[in-house]
């Protein structure tokens, strides 16, 4: 029974994990991503559902489009095998149905901005404000029985902003940009103080 739930649970993250390429590829350019046909990058032809398996796609066609026969980019297994490990090991962490749901939202969500960064370099607050949203909630809801560990969390992303903000405002945003106080305060909330000021060294 274990077997299945594990394989339930990588199929879901990896779908997921697909669903974040589709965001990785669209939101730095305004694009449309809902009712969106998928496309090979090099010869534009519409993918077929046999082409969008998550991670098993891409090792049935050896890595290479079903049309044109050039490379499919790395970064889609890729983000569809990590999205969907994160979600089953996750799922040992956790004994409440609405955590674990609150872990996955912020593992896609970083997932989704951790690319996006290495990617473009950009920061984006339609991905920040939310991670920051559910950072909060995952660290009330699971701290309800002990105030203080909510507090310190609080402090923790107050510090962490503050000090990128304080950085930002010296090099006047020279090789950083207010998106990413926006991510130190997302760190910070779900490390806490004092911890914050160890990832901050």
């Amino acid at each position: 029974m274990n077997y299945l739930v594990y394989m339930i649970l990588f199929l879901l993250g990896s779908a997921v994990g697909s669903f974040l390429n589709v965001l990785i590829d669209c939101l730095p350019f305004d694009k449309k991503f809902i009712n969106r046909r998928s496309v090979c990058d090099h010869c534009h032809k519409i993918l077929s559902p046999i082409d969008l398996i998550p991670v098993f796609s891409y090792l049935f066609l050896f890595g290479k489009c079903r049309f044109c026969g050039k490379k499919i980019n790395i970064q889609y297994p890729l983000v569809e095998l990590t999205t969907g490990l994160l979600f089953l090991f996750s799922f040992h962490y956790y004994f409440s149905i609405t955590s674990y749901v609150l872990a996955l939202i912020i593992i896609s969500l970083s997932v989704a901005i951790f690319m996006i960064d290495l990617k473009y370099s950009l920061v984006l607050d339609a991905l920040s404000y939310p991670a920051i949203f559910f950072a909060l909630g995952y660290t009330i809801f699971n701290n309800l029985q002990d105030p203080r560990i909510i507090l310190n969390n609080v402090l923790g992303s107050l510090l962490a902003g503050l000090f990128f903000w304080f950085l930002w405002a010296v090099t006047k945003g020279k090789g950083m940009g207010e998106g990413d106080i926006l991510i130190a305060i997302f760190i910070g909330l779900l490390t806490g103080y004092p911890v914050i000021l160890v990832a901050l060294l």
